[in-house]
């Protein structure tokens, strides 16, 4: 294929940010023309160049290619693959870490959710909705015709809309069931073979960073589907905020031997033996909370 088909380098620049729950978070940058031509752009306008971005990235990016093949697999030894068990009386969802880091009460309230009936949360709502329209109608058609019409470094093997996970942690009596927002499995560089589990949403990345709510959740992600599939995961965490800087943010677990999520894991249960609320940590956003509605605590 001639060279007037190759996707061009570099697109994408990788910078690391910080260590977190033994993981190494980075940041993914365009280059300079990507952000003007999407600075003020319209939501569709702006959809679509980043789809773009990610697309070529993750297609023919020499930065980030390199950092999936130095990835390492997410492992501990209290974690194992769940055994699909759906219902609610024998698990919890995988934003009940979400929660945790948001607010002691709330994770309590999640944890007895046969118990406590959640409210919808219109902003919740709304963020779920635009990052499934943004995977399904942006990102993978995008890679998809990139694919088909252009030389790449990396080829993609399959990928997948939620995806639901299954894990268990060894002292807690429920498994915890999440749904992956994608998956992308690659062969990068034609020899190694690598799983992108993608988590879209409208929160932009300083908040992610600044609250590292959503990050526990991703790395569950990976550990499971390491667990039960076999493959080496990394995290992409995509923000819809037009106004994100870096607009993406790339997680890879730091060492095999992660004793962040058993930790986090091993207060939830503690939360879910206890037979009253425990009182809010710090200063949740109660307004926004999917249990305002029940909450004796709230603000």
């Amino acid at each position: 294929m001639s060279s007037s088909h190759m996707i061009s380098e570099e697109t994408m620049y990788v910078k690391k940010l910080g260590e977190f729950y033994d993981a190494t978070v980075y940041a993914l940058s365009p280059n300079r023309s990507l952000r003007e031509d999407s600075h003020g752009a319209a939501l569709h306008s702006y959809a679509n160049n980043l789809a773009g971005w990610l697309a070529r990235g993750i297609l023919s990016s020499q930065s980030l290619s390199k950092m999936l093949i130095s990835a390492k697999p997410l492992l501990s030894p209290e974690i194992r693959c769940g055994r699909d068990q759906r219902n609610t009386q024998s698990s919890l969802p995988a934003r009940i870490l979400d929660d945790l880091l948001v607010c002691k009460t709330r994770a309590y309230y999640t944890s007895k959710r046969t118990e406590y009936k959640s409210r919808k949360e219109h902003d919740m709502e709304i963020s779920k909705k635009h990052g499934s329209a943004f995977i399904k109608n942006y990102l993978i058609p995008k890679i998809a015709s990139l694919s088909a019409s252009e030389e790449s470094l990396n080829n993609i093997l399959t990928m997948e809309t939620e995806k639901t996970i299954n894990i268990c942690y060894q002292d807690l009596d429920k498994e915890i069931i999440g749904v992956i927002d994608a998956v992308i499995i690659a062969k990068i560089r034609s020899t190694v073979l690598r799983v992108i589990i993608v988590e879209v949403a409208d929160t932009d990345t300083n908040t992610f960073l600044k609250k590292k709510h959503i990050l526990p959740r991703i790395l569950i992600y990976m550990s499971a589907y390491y667990l039960c599939y076999g493959i080496i995961p990394v995290g992409l965490y995509i923000s819809l905020s037009p106004g994100s800087d870096p607009p993406a943010l790339l997680i890879l677990s730091k060492k095999i031997l992660n004793k962040g999520l058993p930790r986090l894991l091993k207060k939830i249960k503690e939360l879910s033996e206890m037979e009253e609320e425990p009182e809010p940590s710090g200063d949740p956003p109660c307004s926004h909370c999917v249990y305002a509605n029940i909450c004796k605590f709230r603000r």
